[in-house]
C-alpha cells in the first residue's frame, strides 16, 4: 500500500498494516519529482495511479510510521500550544484593562498571572474580568496534568515526568508476601518492593519526599492523587522508606487527607513501589 503523506496516512498505514500488507507512507517533497501533480493537474486518483506505476519500477522510501501513541502525543502539544497562544491573548487583554486603570501588574510566569492580578485587585474585580482570569487559569491546567503523568502501554506502570520515578500504578491490588494482604507491616512491604518484577526489577519503597510527589492537595476530595494516573487509590496510609528517628517508627502518607506522620512499623499499611 502505497500513499502520500497528508492528514489521514498514518491512519491508512496502520490499517493496511493490522491487515498484513505492507505499508509506505511516501513524503510530499518526494511525490512531486515521481510526477505527481505533473501538468498542474492534482487528484486523488490520478496521484493513486501515478504512485503505483511508479512502485512497480522502484522501491519507493517510507517516513517513520509513528506508533498511535506517538501520534497522540504529538496531537496534545500541538492542542496544547493552540491553548497558550490563546492565554497570551486573553492575558494581553487584561493587561491592557488593567493599564487603563492605572494598575501595573509585576512581572511574571503566565501560571502565576491570575494570582498577581488577584493580589493588585483583590475583590474589586469586575464579573467580566473574572470571567477572564477563570479561563486563564482553566486552558492548560488539564494538559499539564496530562503531561505530568505518563501511564505505560500496558497500564502497569506511571512515569512522572517531573521527577523521571517510575511508579507501580496499582495502589490497592494483591500483596501476596504481606500477612495481611493486602496490607503490609514495614518490613513487608520493603521486601515486597524489593521483589517485584513489574515490567522489570529495581523496585524499592519510596522516600518520603518521593511519596509527596504524588500527593495532589488540588483535588477536591480524596484520595488526595492524581485519579487518572493512579485509580483505584484507597483513602488509606502508604508506607514511606523514611525512619521517623528511631527505628521503630517510619514515616507515611495519608492519601485520604495528603499529609505525612510516623507510623509503628508493625502497623498494616498500603505500599506503592517506585523505581
Amino acid at each position: 500500500m502505497i500513499v502520500e503523506t497528508c492528514a489521514e496516512a498514518f491512519g491508512v498505514a496502520d490499517a493496511a498494516l493490522e491487515l498484513g500488507h505492507e505499508a509506505r507512507v511516501v513524503p510530499a517533497s518526494l511525490v512531486r519529482t515521481l510526477g505527481v501533480g505533473a501538468r498542474r493537474t492534482k487528484t486523488d486518483q490520478r496521484d493513486a495511479q501515478v504512485l503505483s506505476e511508479v512502485s512497480c519500477r522502484i522501491d519507493l522510501p517510507s517516513v517513520h510510521i509513528p506508533s498511535v501513541v506517538s501520534r497522540g502525543r504529538k496531537t496534545q502539544c500541538g492542542m496544547r500550544e493552540a491553548l497558550v497562544g490563546t492565554r497570551t491573548k486573553l492575558i494581553n487583554t487584561v493587561r491592557g484593562w488593567l493599564r487603563a486603570q492605572g494598575v501595573h501588574l509585576r512581572t511574571g510566569r503566565s501560571s502565576t498571572f491570575s494570582q498577581r492580578v488577584r493580589a493588585v485587585r483583590g475583590n474589586g474585580l469586575p464579573a467580566h474580568a473574572v470571567r477572564q482570569l477563570t479561563a486563564i487559569d482553566g486552558l492548560i491546567a488539564a494538559y499539564d496534568a496530562e503531561f505530568h503523568y505518563v501511564v505505560s502501554a500496558d497500564g502497569l506502570t506511571v512515569t512522572d515526568t517531573s521527577t523521571g520515578l517510575v511508579w507501580q500504578r496499582d495502589g490497592s491490588g494483591s500483596r501476596p508476601s504481606c500477612a495481611i494482604n493486602p496490607l503490609c507491616t514495614w518490613a513487608e512491604a520493603q521486601a515486597y518492593c524489593a521483589g517485584l518484577t513489574l515490567d522489570g526489577s529495581g523496585w524499592r519503597l519510596p522516600s518520603l519526599t518521593e511519596l509527596q510527589s504524588i500527593v495532589d492537595t488540588t483535588v477536591t476530595s480524596p484520595p488526595r492523587i492524581n485519579y487518572d494516573a493512579f485509580p483505584n487509590t484507597p483513602v488509606d496510609w502508604f508506607w514511606a522508606s523514611w525512619n521517623a528517628g528511631s527505628s521503630g517508627n517510619m514515616w507515611g502518607v495519608n492519601f485520604g487527607n495528603g499529609l505525612s506522620d510516623f507510623n509503628g512499623v508493625g502497623l498494616d499499611h498500603r505500599v506503592r513501589c517506585v523505581r
